[in-house]
């Protein structure tokens, strides 16, 4: 099986086949239509370019001198949090999943390991409320590449335009992941 992933297109495809986002599926319950969309683009651009310099700084390759000083509140608030939770490297870094399983695809932000402690986390810049549901459905994504993750923290991390940053645990997995079925299941229901 081959999954391909065009981040431009944000599309995903198992063998050949288009195959729903973790996104895409969400979208039933996402409502952006009274955002403008000059606005809606913005944050879509603001959303990725931190993404980006994250990514970046965590693989060591971001020149703190050369990035956005827009960016740099963020970078020195992501550094704090992982510093204090023990975060080093990421065991998962923005890296594709496909599940066989229920047919769906998505790309977790994080995933860290402290001790014998796993958190998966998302990364958020704009007001997405189902941060529970998209955790949930990434973490079953990696569980079903790693068997032998058991105890996984999910979690949303939040930053404001300033670099303020804002974490939420989600503690109900399987309620989460059900709610996100049932989107799944809308999802589905709306391409018949």
């Amino acid at each position: 099986m081959s999954l391909e992933f065009d981040e431009t297109k944000h599309e995903y495809r198992m063998d050949g086949r288009s195959v729903p986002s973790v996104t895409r599926i969400l979208s039933v319950v996402q409502d952006f239509s009274a955002v403008p969309p000059d606005k809606l683009q913005i944050a879509q651009e603001w959303g990725t370019a931190v993404h980006l310099y994250l990514r970046l700084y965590d693989d060591g390759t971001l020149d703190l001198k050369k990035a956005d000083p827009r960016i740099l509140p963020i970078i020195e608030s992501w550094e704090r949090m992982k510093v204090a939770r023990g975060w080093v490297d990421p065991v998962i870094s923005e890296q594709p999943f496909y599940s066989a399983r229920y047919g769906y695809a998505g790309t977790p932000d994080r995933l860290f390991k402290a001790g014998s402690k796993y958190t998966l986390l998302d990364i958020k810049t704009g007001k997405g409320n189902f941060a529970n549901m998209q955790t949930a459905a990434y973490l079953q994504l990696i569980k079903e590449d790693y068997a032998n993750l058991n105890q996984v923290e999910r979690m949303k991390v939040h930053f404001d335009f300033d670099g303020k940053m804002k974490s939420e645990i989600y503690q109900n997995f399987k309620a989460d992941f059900n709610d996100f079925l049932c989107c799944a299941h809308v999802f589905k229901l709306r391409k018949k």
